[in-house]
């Protein structure tokens, strides 16, 4: 099993069944469906702007696989999910490059480590596994439409460590530092205007920093008085699309008014917004360094704690949701969030879902009651 997306050891591709299809009538199979070998090609190439997230995914399917066999990707089951979970808990971290069991298939390598002493796997590194293949199942269920697809891995949890460095988390902004921050912010040096508009779309929209990194102009939308933001990995014009986390992570989010109306030396976001035209990017910042510039820049500001930096915005975002009663279906949507247990009015056709200007209405209702007290003072100046 694969220990994560970084230092990932090479695994032969997966290469489709001669027989990708399997026999109507199979127990429990509402009809065709192609095999899980037959379809990953297909997912390699949609994401293969991607590489080294789909290298870790295809990792992660040669194990299930190599577990569960070779089905067609409607028969998997909870108990395959399970199954793939036991496992990944049960061998030793980076086991694959361990001299005893390196040289064993997987099926061995869980006999061989029965009543041996070891270090468990990381909690992180095991739900980043069940999410790459619940994230998987999702596309699928998406793209296989006709197959009827669910998702096994939607109801396979592990229980979080109270008392280890896995539990750590970034941290939602206390008042005090954010007012320091947005202080800052609306009158910044040139070259820390677009971390200033940045900044502002991340606690109001919680949208994470890659998300607002990959903003375009085309990106921005309005309907009956309602600005906002759509997240897609897919365009118009043919261009390609944002690099978004996974397929939840298309949505159209309302800008809350107290954003629009942020100045940052004294243009306003509104302003800056209608002053781009056509399909241009409204910034040239790349998310990595722009988060290690932002942990500076705060660090400075005496903003800065060990469990805080630009993610600690979307905690915001969570908590001040949380704190005014907005349903959390509407509150995991915003975010990006897949709605687990629940179908949702669109399933899971997050496109179509991302286009409903009724829905986006709707919460928009509940989006504008947050209180952003740090971005409505800058409004007033």
């Amino acid at each position: 099993l694969l220990e994560g997306a970084r230092g990932t050891i090479p695994i032969e591709p997966i290469s489709p069944a001669t027989d990708p299809l399997p026999v109507d009538g199979a127990p429990g199979v509402p009809g065709p469906a192609p095999l899980m070998s037959a379809v990953f090609p297909r997912f390699r190439s949609e994401y293969a702007s991607m590489a080294t997230r789909v290298a870790f995914i295809e990792g992660l399917v040669h194990d299930l696989v190599t577990l569960a066999g070779d089905k067609p990707i409607n028969a998997y089951t909870v108990a395959d999910a399970r199954k793939y979970k036991d496992a990944a808990t049960a061998l030793p971290p980076n086991w694959r490059k361990l001299k005893s069991l390196r040289h064993l298939s997987l099926p061995e390598a869980l006999k061989a480590v029965q009543g041996m002493t070891f270090d468990k796997p990381a909690y992180a590194t095991t739900h980043a596994k069940l999410g790459g293949l619940r994230r998987l199942f999702t596309w699928l269920a998406s793209e296989y439409a006709e197959s009827r697809v669910t998702n096994p891995f939607n109801t396979v949890r592990l229980s979080k460590p109270n008392d280890t460095a896995d539990n750590a988390a970034w941290d939602p902004f206390a008042p005090p530092a954010l007012e320091r921050i947005f202080t800052r912010l609306a009158s910044p040096p040139k070259k820390d205007v677009e971390l200033a508009w940045l900044s502002v779309l991340g606690l109001a929209t919680g949208a994470r920093l890659n998300e607002v990194c990959q903003i375009h102009a085309a990106d921005i939308g309005s309907h009956d008085g309602i600005t906002f933001i759509r997240f897609t990995n897919r365009r118009e014009n043919g261009n390609a699309g944002m690099q978004l986390k996974n397929s939840p992570s298309i949505r159209s989010v309302p800008i809350h008014a107290a954003a629009l109306g942020f100045r940052v030396n004294g243009t306003t976001l509104a302003e800056f917004l209608a002053a781009k035209r056509g399909d241009g990017a409204l910034f040239s910042l790349a998310s990595k360094p722009t988060g290690k510039k932002f942990s500076r820049r705060i660090r400075a500001w005496d903003a800065k704690t060990d469990k805080t930096s630009f993610h600690s915005f979307r905690h915001n975002f969570t908590t001040e949701a949380q704190r005014i009663g907005i349903p959390s279906d509407v509150r995991l949507r915003l975010e990006g969030h897949v709605l687990e247990g629940m179908a949702g009015r669109y399933g899971q056709n997050y496109r179509a879902e991302a286009a409903d200007m009724e829905l986006l209405a709707l919460r928009n209702e509940w989006l504008q009651r947050m209180k952003w007290k740090v971005l409505a003072h800058s409004a007033l100046c």
